[in-house]
C-alpha cells in the first residue's frame, strides 16, 4: 500500500511523482495564456501549469503575436515550444492537475508594441486611421478622400 504522500502525487496517467521532493523534470511549453504557461513533460507526457505570478520578479505580459509571455524589465520570455525544466509544486490527483515552477531562464524576447504589433495581432488601429491598399495605407480619415 502507498504511502498518504504517495497517493496524493499520483496523476491521471497513473504515473507516481515523488510529491515533496526537489525532483526537477524536462519538459516543452504546450501552451501560453496570459495566466501562464501549460507545460507537458518529456517521460511521463503528464501536462500542467506554471502560473505567470511564480515566474521571477518580473511582470510577465502575453504577446499574442509571438505566442509568448515577456518580461516588462527584463526582456526575458518564455515561447511556445521551448524546452524548460520544472520542479513539482503541487499535485491534485482527483482533477489530474500538476503545478509547476520553473527552473529555467527565458531567452531574451523583444514584447511587441505600437501600430504594426496591432496589425500582426489583428487589433484595430487607433480612431481616425482608416487601412487602405498598400504598406502605409491611406492616412487620417479626416482628409476627406
Amino acid at each position: 500500500m502507498a504511502s498518504g504522500n504517495q497517493e496524493l502525487a499520483t496523476t491521471r496517467t497513473d504515473v507516481e511523482l515523488p510529491y515533496g521532493y526537489a525532483l526537477t523534470y524536462s519538459g516543452r511549453i504546450s501552451g501560453v495564456t496570459k495566466s501562464g504557461l501549460f507545460v507537458k513533460l518529456s517521460i511521463t507526457g503528464a501536462d500542467g501549469f506554471v502560473p505567470a505570478a511564480t515566474i521571477g520578479s518580473d511582470f510577465y505580459a502575453f504577446d499574442e503575436a509571438q505566442m509568448a509571455l515577456i518580461g516588462q524589465r527584463s526582456g526575458e520570455g518564455y515561447r511556445l515550444g521551448d524546452n524548460v525544466e520544472v520542479r513539482l509544486v503541487e499535485a491534485a490527483p482527483f482533477a489530474g492537475a500538476l503545478r509547476f515552477e520553473i527552473l529555467s531562464e527565458g531567452r531574451y524576447m523583444k514584447l511587441a508594441r505600437g501600430k504594426r504589433a496591432a496589425r500582426r495581432q489583428g487589433g484595430e488601429l487607433k480612431a481616425g486611421f482608416k487601412r487602405g491598399p498598400g504598406k502605409r495605407g491611406l492616412g487620417r480619415a479626416s482628409r476627406g478622400r
